[in-house]
């Protein structure tokens, strides 16, 4: 029998080796020696073998690596989406839209609307259908802002009782939180994680933070950020957090990072750089990076960070459907503090994105099926066929700039 390489699989190689992660199996290989190093390079080259002989096949085949010459890798793609895509019911929720914060380039309006504890019920109550009714494997509370902190009690109160719901049904639940971590003791950090809330996005701009994520009197908010951060990695509770590094032109003094050097291999500590972006809402001269300069300045600060032994999510194996944006996803949902359903947390004022309100008279998500199906409402396209990432975004990786485009496809 033949065996050929998945293409169901990332790969990432670095001065350690490699490290595979197959999307079809719940555990990574890594590579650091020199023989399986060379073993694997021959494979590649090869795409496969005729028979399982060696040591590092076995376990290449056992975790779908290598799989028969004849497994339709297309149609199990097909078939794993339309099952993750049944299981899945997300909410991406703003309890206000105020801020402390007014980032040189941040595109929101601070309205003052804030959640009431008659949307929660509603909010809670559809949940439950979603389980009861639609056999929802797979729950997904992130909350998102504005500054969710300004409101602690409304998010510890209501993910302790979505995590209660879901582990009584025994299926699958994900708190997460956008936070810009001002607010963010320790003291309310472990509320959080009791709670439920276990995954952390928090935005700390190297060294131009101060001069860029600003109190609205005009302070820098660095000093108590990171120390705030420090506080979390001084516990010893299990979390996931990214730290988001948002980079302009001439943002190369990486010293920054060696601030983070005492955290080295700590798996609950992500970085993520990303280029400044431009998405409205904000007329300052911000120094945008070009799309073309984009890969190599990140490419710069990825280096310094493995150097450092500082985990980045550009070095992370990743899964499959990993680059799908929540927008694209049929039955996730963004929740305005005013009551109004988006999809998309960027477009804010587009019309396109105002999908539905939450009725409190009938209790019931109103969401309006003809512009909501225009997010998700995608085939793979003849274009996505062979794109080596299509395992990974399956054209659904932006579904707003697909329908600013015009075009079929995200990219």
């Amino acid at each position: 029998m033949n065996y050929k390489i998945s293409k169901l699989f990332s790969m990432n190689k670095n001065a350690k080796g490699y490290c595979l992660n197959a999307y079809t199996s719940a555990s990574n290989i890594e590579l650091f020696e020199e023989d399986y190093i060379k073993e694997f390079d021959c494979l590649l080259q090869n795409g496969g073998t005729n028979k399982i002989a060696t040591e590092l096949e076995e376990a290449l085949l056992d975790n779908k690596i290598l799989v028969e010459s004849n497994f339709d890798e297309d149609k199990f793609v097909a078939n794993s989406f339309e099952e993750y895509e049944k299981d899945l019911f997300g909410l991406m929720i703003f309890p206000t839209e105020q801020c402390n914060l007014r980032c040189v380039y941040c595109y929101e309006d601070f309205p003052n609307y804030q959640l009431t504890s008659a949307h929660y019920d509603l909010l809670k109550n559809e949940i439950l259908r979603q389980i009861n009714e639609n056999g929802k494997k797979s729950i997904v509370i992130s909350w998102f802002g504005g500054e969710p902190l300004l409101v602690p009690n409304d998010i510890l109160n209501f993910t302790q009782e979505i995590k209660n719901i879901t582990e009584q049904c025994e299926i699958a639940f994900t708190g997460a939180i956008t936070t810009n971590a001002t607010l963010l003791t320790q003291d309310l950090f472990l509320k959080l994680v009791d709670s439920g809330v276990y995954v952390y996005q928090i935005t700390l701009d190297g060294f131009f933070h101060d001069t860029q994520r600003v109190f609205s009197n005009g302070n820098g908010s660095f000093d108590l950020i990171l120390q705030n951060i420090k506080n979390m990695l001084a516990t010893d509770k299990e979390f996931r957090l990214t730290v988001r590094v948002n980079i302009s032109q001439n943002d190369f003094d990486f010293a920054f990072y060696d601030l983070f050097k005492q955290y080295a291999n700590d798996e609950r500590l992500f970085f993520s750089t990303k280029t400044i972006g431009n998405w409205g809402g904000n007329e300052n001269n911000l120094q945008i990076i070009s799309k073309s300069d984009a890969k190599d300045y990140v490419k710069k600060h990825v280096e310094y960070l493995e150097n450092l032994q500082l985990n980045h999510h550009a070095n992370e194996p990743v899964g499959m459907f990993s680059e799908n944006c929540y927008a694209s996803i049929k039955d996730y949902f963004a929740i305005r503090a005013n009551g109004r359903i988006n999809k998309c947390t960027v477009a804010l004022n587009d019309p396109a994105n105002d999908i539905g309100y939450m009725n409190l008279d009938n209790g019931i998500l109103e969401i309006d099926e003809e512009k909501s199906k225009i997010w998700y409402n995608t085939t793979l396209q003849e274009e996505c066929t062979n794109c080596e990432k299509k395992i990974k975004c399956y054209n659904k990786s932006c579904s707003f700039s697909r329908i600013k485009s015009g075009k079929n496809i995200c990219c």
